[in-house]
């Protein structure tokens, strides 16, 4: 096998036997160490082979992210599609398509104009272009080619709402990978594990997203690439998620991706983050750095807004709630994203109690992939069925739903619970329920909600020397929490 020579020829290399490689995997093994993400010391063997070969100079000036010179010898070598690639990284895609033109058709053509319309956002142009090539592609011997089409198709799918499909396409896309060796392609395999564990992100399942992207980030290593700042900045949401917001923050905080819309999300997160952990202050500035960077990005601003409409609602200024909520209902207008406007209104719901508005959004959430959101709409319904006096319903629905995947929002289900219990007078389940979410909620470092479990077992408890340990703990927790976390509990 070829990789296992290039294997062999390093040994030689490193005993300083170069004389003995021959020419072919000389060039063979640079373009090996590049592909292996180990482009710095590709360039290394370049110099010490003495090669000539622009194809593969320009290659390696790519991978190091040298684009201007990567672009020029690309022309010069004649490799329209590195050169097609090129582009794509310098977000030139009208340039990228007009080089694809005159190129014949084929499984490589239609794979690149694929990828050229995704980034375009003409996901109907990109998908018909991709299942072509996939098509193609499926008559050949070429793995890796394969797993990037089927990621590419799939991240389609899901940036098109049809998120049924994009699941099937990955999972298609994961059963590849299981047969291609990771260590030899972890450039491509890292790009499908981001990939992949963004739309499990995107779609609820945390722990399996946790997966993938912590995979990506050990096949990716100490290369600074974008897709390392990918991976880390989902990383901290789906952390973020799992509810470790001081985690988050410490990931987030560490790093500072190039591109300006993955900064974007990193600084949103981060806002997020603060907000969670009661610092609204710090929350604030970010958002408003992140507004600075995203003047003219419409998507980024729909979130932001959404941000800031949060910290609002927390602050009780609601006035100004409303109008920065108009001002998503506008942006998504303007830009047609009737996606984003069913997540902010799923929000909004949780964000304000608002039941009539989460029982509407359900059942749009489940089929959009939300499943956060989801759940907590789930909950909002839950708390009005426990005011209502109705504990036997929102115990139904709060049983028949699965947190498992989110233990942020697993923590507040079992606290209703628990209250539910309470009043069905069945206290061995009512006890056991707020206690594992005191223990998740201690795990989390979470002071808010650990402050919420002590207010409610204080409330439940018959036993009054019990009633006086819990208060003791209370009023300790809240010390440290912000005036309208404190505020939020008393109205809880």
């Amino acid at each position: 096998m070829i990789i296992l020579d290039f294997l062999e020829r390093e040994k030689l290399v490193a005993n300083g036997n170069i004389d003995d490689v021959p020419d072919a995997l000389k060039e063979g093994l640079v373009l090996f160490e590049s592909y292996n993400g180990n482009a710095n010391h590709a360039e290394v063997l370049y110099e010490k082979f003495n090669l000539n070969n622009e194809l593969i100079l320009a290659r390696l000036s790519y991978l190091c992210g040298d684009y201007i010179k990567a672009l020029e010898l690309a022309i010069k070598a004649g490799d329209v599609y590195l050169r097609c690639e090129i582009l794509i990284s310098l977000n030139q895609f009208d340039e990228a398509l007009s080089v694809l033109k005159d190129e014949p058709t084929g499984a490589t053509w239609y794979y690149y104009s694929g990828v050229v319309y995704s980034h375009k956002a003409l996901y109907g142009k990109a998908i018909a272009c991709l299942e072509k090539a996939n098509e193609l592609f499926s008559k050949q011997d070429n793995l890796i080619r394969k797993l990037m089409t089927l990621s590419n198709l799939a991240t389609c799918y899901n940036s098109n709402g049809e998120v049924s499909k994009a699941t099937k396409m990955f999972e298609g896309a994961a059963a590849l990978a299981k047969s291609i060796d990771k260590k030899i392609f972890p450039r491509f395999c890292s790009k499908f594990f981001v990939n992949y564990g963004f739309h499990l992100m995107q779609t609820g399942y945390l722990h399996s997203s946790f997966k993938y992207l912590r995979n990506a980030e050990k096949l990716i290593g100490t290369n600074r690439s974008e897709e390392y700042y990918r991976a880390k900045v989902f990383l901290a949401y789906v952390v973020k998620q799992m509810g470790y917001y001081h985690k988050s923050i410490t990931i987030l905080e560490n790093i500072e991706p190039v591109v300006k819309c993955l900064n974007n999300d990193r600084l949103r997160y981060l806002a997020e983050c603060y907000t969670q952990v009661g610092d609204l202050e710090k929350s604030r500035a970010t958002i408003a750095v992140a507004h600075s960077l995203s003047i003219d990005d419409k998507f980024a601003q729909i979130f932001l807004n959404l941000s800031t409409y949060q910290n609002l609602v927390l602050e009780g200024s609601l006035k100004l709630a409303e109008d920065t909520f108009l001002e998503i209902k506008q942006l998504c207008v303007e830009t047609k994203d009737e996606i984003s406007w069913e997540f902010a209104l799923a929000k909004k719901a949780y964000f304000t109690n608002d039941v009539a508005l989460a029982r509407s959004q359900m059942g749009k959430l489940h089929k959009l992939g939300f499943e956060v959101e989801f759940l907590e709409c789930t909950l909002t319904v839950a708390i009005k069925l426990i005011g209502a006096g109705n504990h036997q319903g929102a115990l139904a629905i709060l049983n028949r739903t699965n947190f498992s995947e989110c233990p942020a929002q697993l923590i507040e289900a079992r606290l209703l619970e628990g209250i539910c219990y309470k009043y069905l007078n069945q206290n061995l389940q009512s006890s056991m329920a707020v206690e594992a979410a005191y223990g998740l909620s201690k795990i989390r470092k979470n002071g808010f909600l650990v402050a919420k479990c002590l207010l409610i077992q204080m409330h439940l408890s018959n036993d009054f020397q019990e009633v006086i340990e819990f208060q003791s703990k209370y009023i300790g927790a809240t010390k440290v929490l912000e005036s309208w976390q404190k505020k939020s509990l008393v109205q809880f």
